[in-house]
């Protein structure tokens, strides 16, 4: 589910990491190493972090030109070497002539971490895969270490596969979300796997896991109409872990509290001071959407597919306050619940449904 302008995440695995001391200092050396590739660029290393790190930006266009000018060492098969035919070697430098790669494309930045999980009891078939969604639960929960990036991966990609939609929603609500500078953790705002957590959060809240009259366009505007009008950040949690949703916090709190499911322990949005500024967004973007929608059922509007990819984005605009001038689920009494498709209950809920 990577966008145009996503990280690249790596994990460096199966070394022997006892403790935070021994990664930082595997990190430290890795480090040190990659500042002298030329590729390599802004590169910072992060030890203070939960999880070090190291960010790098890497020019593709230095990467590819020394990969394909330099010559590859010649294994040794045992034959006589006769030497390079000089076709052969105007061939290959035919094939250097490579076109460039545009700059706006030409920077990858990436992600590098160390996976501390190796001793630790889980075996290769558990790292492979779970039989199911409880297994990768129960096994990744019990881990005593910290990196949980691969499980993670794992863990998406069994959402795809049993949650209808949560693909097609979560690319566009991570595109909407780095469009409006709000999908890093490190800056206050909601992290790739943070949203796709909210999106299941709702889901399961009202059994549409697999709903047959479900769509993506009908998920969206529940899950943006539900966060915006109805989801009480300051009263509420998010725990997904076996097919849960919401939980009632001990005390208020201002940001998502969202438990990570591989590691009860971990919240994912700890570091989310942006929440209030989040939730404006979809807020923001949900009466766009409806507008849009009320005026192409009123003018036929023959424009509405074009409209609709610049309002959900909201270019260039920072989220202010809800265009139909309805409160917020902190100014009012949550005593409805929202539908599927992102219209209004005629009925009242039972209480739990107020979150």
């Amino acid at each position: 589910m990577a966008l145009e302008s996503s990280d690249m995440d790596m994990a460096v695995t199966n070394l022997i990491l006892p403790d935070r001391e021994k990664m930082i200092d595997s990190l430290d050396l890795f480090a040190e190493k990659m500042r002298q590739w030329e590729m390599i660029e802004d590169l910072n290393a992060i030890s203070t972090a939960s999880i070090p790190v190291i960010k790098a930006t890497v020019d593709l266009n230095l990467l590819r030109n020394k990969e394909m000018n330099n010559e590859r060492p010649q294994q040794d098969t045992g034959k006589n070497d006769f030497g390079t035919t000089q076709s052969a070697t105007g061939q290959r430098k035919e094939e250097r002539k490579i076109t460039k790669i545009p700059d706006d494309m030409a920077e990858l930045k990436i992600d590098i971490t160390f996976d501390d999980n190796m001793g630790v009891g889980v075996s290769e078939e558990t790292n492979d895969v779970f039989e199911n969604q409880s297994d990768l639960y129960n096994t990744a929960s019990n881990l005593p270490k910290t990196h949980q990036g691969l499980a993670s991966c794992r863990l998406i990609k069994n959402y795809v596969e049993q949650y209808k939609c949560l693909k097609e929603v979560s690319i566009i609500l991570k595109q909407f979300l780095a469009e409006m500078d709000l999908n890093s953790p490190y800056h206050g705002g909601v992290s790739s796997y943070s949203t796709v957590l909210l999106l299941v959060a709702y889901m399961n809240k009202w059994n549409l896991k697999m709903s047959p009259t479900l769509t993506p366009s009908r998920l969206l505007m529940g899950f943006l109409d539900y966060y915006s009008y109805y989801f009480n950040v300051s009263l509420f949690g998010i725990d997904v872990s076996n097919d849960g949703s919401f939980y009632e916090l001990s005390s208020p709190e201002s940001n998502f509290v969202i438990l990570d499911p591989l590691n009860c322990q971990n919240n994912t949005t700890r570091n989310s001071f942006l929440t209030n500024e989040v939730i404006k967004s979809f807020r923001k973007v949900f009466n766009n959407l409806k507008n849009l929608l009320m005026n192409y059922q009123q003018m036929q509007n023959p424009n509405i597919t074009d409209n609709l990819v610049d309002l959900i984005l909201n270019r260039g605009n920072r989220a202010d306050s809800p265009s139909d001038g309805r409160k917020s689920s902190s100014e009012k009494q949550q005593s409805r619940s929202p539908t599927s498709d992102g219209e209004r209950s005629r009925t009242n809920t039972p209480e739990d449904d107020k979150q």
